[in-house]
C-alpha cells in the first residue's frame, strides 16, 4: 500500500509540472481487403489543478494509513 501512495504523489507531482501532454493516435481511414491506411492525429489532453491535488492529498493519505498498524 506504501508503494501505491508513493506513486499516487510522484503522479500527482508530475501532473502540476505538466499540464498538457501531448500524444499521437492513428485512426483508420480506409480498410480495403488485406490493407489498411491509417492515418495519425495529433491530440492534447490538459492535466487540471484540482486532480492533480487530488491525487498528491490521496497519496498522502494512503501513505499515513500504511504506517498504522492494524492489530
Amino acid at each position: 500500500m506504501k508503494a501505491l501512495g508513493i506513486i499516487l504523489i510522484i503522479g500527482g507531482l508530475f501532473m502540476l509540472l505538466f499540464t498538457k501532454i501531448s500524444f499521437a493516435k492513428a485512426e483508420d481511414i480506409a480498410d480495403e481487403n488485406f490493407m489498411g491506411i491509417d492515418q495519425q492525429q495529433n491530440q492534447t489532453t490538459a492535466l487540471t489543478f484540482y486532480t492533480s491535488g487530488i491525487a498528491v492529498l490521496s497519496g498522502v493519505i494512503v501513505v499515513l494509513a500504511a504506517k498504522k498498524k492494524v492489530d
